[in-house]
This record gives structure tokens, C-alpha cells and sequence, in this order.
């Protein structure tokens, strides 16, 4: 039996299933030749002593015949790794495996570069579903509307809004891309073994190598407030759109039973986190046509008001209104999106048995609780005013009840994904990921609280979610990915590329500063309301 990492080492310098002829990187090339049968491997300082240059006849006969049946995407990064564009050392790639035959060694080394590829090949496809959801997080923070508002009109602010958010959006996902680069070889077991989802593995994983224990117990923490604050503020939607439909629950008789429906919520919710994934996965595309019939009837209602937009003497009151109907469009699109794109892919968390995906750091940490500040925070227009009415709840005829019915089912629908992330890194934290009936019971009791909590907390949990946006969101958007990358890339990085990460970091300091004083307003307000 081959030594570790030997058999792949000599398979890789030019024995591939089916091709026995010689070898230069051989121990006994006239006598002993390696086959997948049998055969001595050779040493890996005979393999480090053979360069392939541009002119050795056996680099083309390597990469064009012994490579031919591979996939051209494979090819191109088997020859960056092994070196055979710029020349190299043939035997580069050394993999650890103890007891395994050669044709063992060969199919996990294609493995693994086919998964390097899927790697490269994603980050690519990704990038989009990266950037959107970073500028979800970011679009609808107050920290970014409300201090302007004092000086600004509405359509200022709309167009200051968007184009701040894109710019800190492509910053941070660049930023994060970078310190994954730079990881990649670094995986630390103790981080990756546990039960953790795997967003809040990653993204623990990223602050770890840079800032120690205190920066991954900081990421877990953070991750499940923001999750959290999500999941409160559904139920605190489930309540008002119950109250609007009910309203004999306002009564003294029904008082007792005034939480009723959020109750039945929470149980319902805890009766999805058990379904099947095969069936979940269709409960998700019942929620993604809710979500379209929901982005087309809110549209509908926002095209009047569009077309009667006034423009008042000071363009304020005109300008708020034409602000607020865009980000009502676009924050339903972006929810759409989210359904589409963001929230399925949080089931891999804590439903599929594969946890070795490592694309989801961006992907859906931020998105995810980015749609329900869209719903909460945007589609009611609740950071524009001091108590508005919202607009979704507040819909009449057929066309309100309908996407009512839709938003209610959707929210419904998305609450799991929105509670596992905290369940999970419950479970880990109090080390009861192994116990069913403690399992069990975690869920039931954080479901439960939640549901009270936002009924307790009920109109100043938009303060509340503000607060959180802009310490804890806007922070892990704009400011941690900077500094993650200034911490672990610094001395890869350009004087220019420092200079615009300390600028970025600063600037999402400032605004998130001036987040906390808006929400803090905002919830003396509804104090002395």
C-alpha cells in the first residue's frame, strides 16, 4: 500500500486510470513501472526535482492526452494548479489520506479540483445574489433616511439612499469574497465539525482567524440578534394584520384572547420546522407566487398616487410621497427576490445533511433578515413618519383582502427560516444539539418567547428593529467586512485599496452612529405617545 499522498502524487505526474506507459517522475523507470495494480511510487523529492518547463515534450503529452476526457473547465485549473502554464512543479498537489489505493487518490483528486472549480466557477455566478442582498440589508435601514430627511426632500433622499447603499453593498461583498480567498487553505475543524448553520459557521469562522474567540463568539452573537429581531417582528406584523381583520378582538370581552393568532403562529411555525425538506421546498414556491401576487397588487394601488404625485411650494411633501412609493416598489421587488433567490437557500442550514458548503457567507446572513426590515420597515412607510398608517394593512376591496392573504401567508411561510438560525446556534451554545427532547423543547420555548415579546413590544418594535439595524446590521454590512479584510489581507493589499477600506469602515461608523440617535428618537416618540 502506497504511503499518504504518495499515491496521488505519482498518479498526477502521468499514471491516470488506463495510461501505463513511462514516466520521467519514476523511481526504476526501466524497470519498475506504477500501475494502478501495483507498482512503487516515487519519492516526493524525486516529484519536486522534476519542473515542467514550456519546452518539455512531456508537458504536452501530459495535459493532451492523459487530461483529455476532463471537462475544459477542469483542464484549465489542473493546469494552473500543477503549473503547467508557467512551470511548475508536476507534483504539487498533495493530498493527506492515510490507507487509500491509487485509483482512490485519483478520484479524490478530481474531486477536488472539480470542486475548486465550482468554487471559482460561483463565486462568478453568485456575485449578483451577494451584492443584492448586502444592499437589501442596507436599502432599507433607517440610519440611512432619517438624518437626511431634516435638510433634504424625498427624492434627494431616494437618489442619495440607492446610490450610497450600491457603493457600501459592492464594497462589502468585495471585501468578504477577498477574506474567503485568502482562508480557503486555512479551514479550522473545531469551527466546521459542530452542528452550527452553516452562515453563522462561516461567517465565525472569517472573524475567528482575524480577531480570536472574541471576534467568533461576536459573529454568533450578532447573527442571531439580527435572525432574532426578524422573527419578533413577523409576529408583531401577524398581530396588526389580525387585529385590522378582527377587530372584535380589540373588545374588552376578547381581550384575554387578543394573542390568539400570534400563539397559533408560533405553533404553526414550530409544526415547519419538522416538515420534510422535499415538502418545505414546495411550501417555498407556494410562497414565491404569494410573494408576486403580492409585489402586483401593492404596485397596483401605488400607480395612482404615482400619476397624482403634487409637487407642494417647498417640493417636500411632493417629494416624500413619490420617495415613498418607490422604495414601496422597490422594496416589494427586492422582496420577490428574496423569496426567488435568498430564503431557500437557508434551508441547507438546518435541513440538508451537507454542510460543506462555504458560499453562503454573504448569500443570505444579511438577506434574509433584510426582508422582513423591507416588509416592516419600508412597506408601511413606518421610518418615513411618525405613526403612519400602514399601506399593505390598510388596503380595502378585493384587491387589499387578497394581498393581505398573501403577505400573511408568505410571512407565514418564511418564519422557519427566519427561527432556525438562533435555534441552531442555541443548541450549540447550550450544547444540546445531540438531545432530541431538549431540542424540543429549545424550540418551542424560543418560538413561544418570541411571540410574546412581540406582542409586548408592539408598535415600538420598528424602533426597535432600527436600533438594531444600525448597530448591528449596518455594522456587520459596511464596517466588520473592512476591517476583516484589513486584518487578514493587509499586507496584500494596495496603499490605495487600505486607504478606501479604512474610509468605507469609517463612513459605516458614522452612519451607523447616526442610525442609533435616529432609532433612539424614534422610540422617545412612541414613549410619549
Amino acid at each position: 500500500m502506497p504511503q499518504s499522498g504518495d499515491s496521488a502524487q505519482w498518479l498526477l505526474a502521468g499514471e491516470t486510470p488506463g495510461h501505463g506507459d513511462e514516466s520521467p517522475c519514476r523511481r526504476e523507470p526501466s524497470t519498475s513501472s506504477p500501475s494502478l495494480s501495483g507498482g512503487s511510487p516515487p519519492s516526493s523529492r524525486d516529484c519536486d526535482e522534476m519542473t515542467l518547463s514550456a519546452g518539455n515534450p512531456f508537458r504536452a503529452d501530459f495535459v493532451g492526452r492523459d487530461m483529455a476526457f476532463l471537462p475544459s473547465g477542469l483542464q484549465a485549473h489542473l493546469d494552473d494548479k500543477l503549473g503547467t502554464r508557467a512551470g511548475g512543479p508536476l507534483c504539487s498537489l498533495v493530498l493527506q489520506k492515510d490507507e487509500m489505493t491509487p485509483h482512490g487518490d485519483f478520484v479524490d483528486v478530481m474531486e477536488r479540483l472539480q470542486n475548486e472549480v465550482d468554487m471559482a466557477e460561483g463565486k462568478v455566478d453568485t456575485y449578483s445574489e451577494t451584492f443584492m442582498s448586502l444592499l437589501c440589508a442596507l436599502i432599507v435601514n433607517p440610519l440611512i433616511i432619517m438624518p437626511f430627511y431634516t435638510f433634504l426632500n424625498g427624492a434627494a433622499v431616494s437618489a442619495i439612499v440607492w446610490l450610497f447603499a450600491a457603493g457600501m453593498a459592492h464594497a462589502g461583498a468585495q471585501a468578504l469574497y477577498r477574506c474567503l480567498d485568502e482562508l480557503q487553505d486555512s479551514l479550522a475543524p473545531e469551527l466546521l465539525a459542530n452542528g452550527t448553520p452553516v452562515l453563522a459557521r462561516d461567517y465565525a469562522f472569517i472573524a475567528h482567524q482575524a480577531f480570536g474567540k472574541l471576534g467568533q463568539g461576536l459573529a454568533f452573537a450578532f447573527y442571531a440578534l439580527d435572525f432574532w429581531m426578524s422573527t419578533i417582528s413577523n409576529f408583531v406584523i401577524v398581530d396588526s394584520m389580525s387585529r385590522c381583520w378582527l377587530p372584535f378582538l380589540q373588545s374588552s370581552a376578547w381581550r384575554s384572547a387578543r394573542g390568539l393568532p400570534v400563539l397559533c403562529s408560533a405553533a404553526l411555525t414550530f409544526v415547519l420546522l419538522y416538515v420534510p425538506h422535499c415538502v418545505f421546498k414546495r411550501t417555498q414556491f407556494l410562497g414565491t407566487i404569494t410573494s408576486l401576487c403580492l409585489v402586483l397588487a401593492v404596485g397596483l394601488k401605488a400607480l395612482p398616487r404615482l400619476s397624482e404625485l403634487r409637487w407642494s411650494a417647498a417640493g417636500d411633501l411632493g417629494g416624500r410621497s413619490f420617495a415613498e412609493n418607490v422604495l414601496l416598489e422597490a422594496s416589494s421587488a427586492f422582496y420577490a427576490y428574496g423569496n426567488v433567490a435568498i430564503l431557500p437557500k437557508l434551508t441547507g442550514s438546518w435541513q440538508e445533511a451537507d454542510r460543506s458548503e462555504r458560499d453562503g457567507v454573504i448569500k443570505v446572513a444579511f438577506g434574509c433578515s433584510a426582508v422582513t426590515y423591507v416588509i416592516f420597515g419600508m412597506l408601511g412607510a413606518s421610518v418615513m413618519r411618525p405613526t403612519p398608517p400602514d399601506e399593505v394593512f390598510q388596503m380595502r376591496g378585493v384587491l387589499g383582502w387578497v394581498s393581505q392573504a398573501c403577505f400573511l401567508l408568505k410571512l407565514q411561510l418564511s418564519l422557519p427560516l427566519l427561527a432556525s438560525p438562533p435555534i441552531h446556534v442555541l443548541q450549540e451554545v447550550l450544547g444540546i444539539s445531540r438531545s432530541r427532547q431538549l431540542r424540543l423543547c429549545l424550540n418551542l420555548a424560543f418560538l413561544l418567547a418570541s411571540a410574546l415579546l412581540g406582542l409586548t413590544a408592539g408598535g415600538q418594535i420598528d424602533g426597535v428593529m432600527s436600533l438594531v439595524g444600525a448597530a448591528v446590521t449596518t455594522s456587520l454590512v459596511a464596517v466588520v467586512p473592512q476591517l476583516l479584510q484589513l486584518k487578514l489581507c493587509y499586507r496584500s493589499m494596495s496603499w490605495m485599496s487600505r486607504g478606501r477600506s479604512i474610509a468605507i469602515a469609517s463612513t459605516g461608523f458614522v452612519c451607523a452612529c447616526a442610525g442609533v440617535a435616529a432609532a433612539r428618537c424614534r422610540l422617545n416618540e412612541h414613549a410619549s405617545f
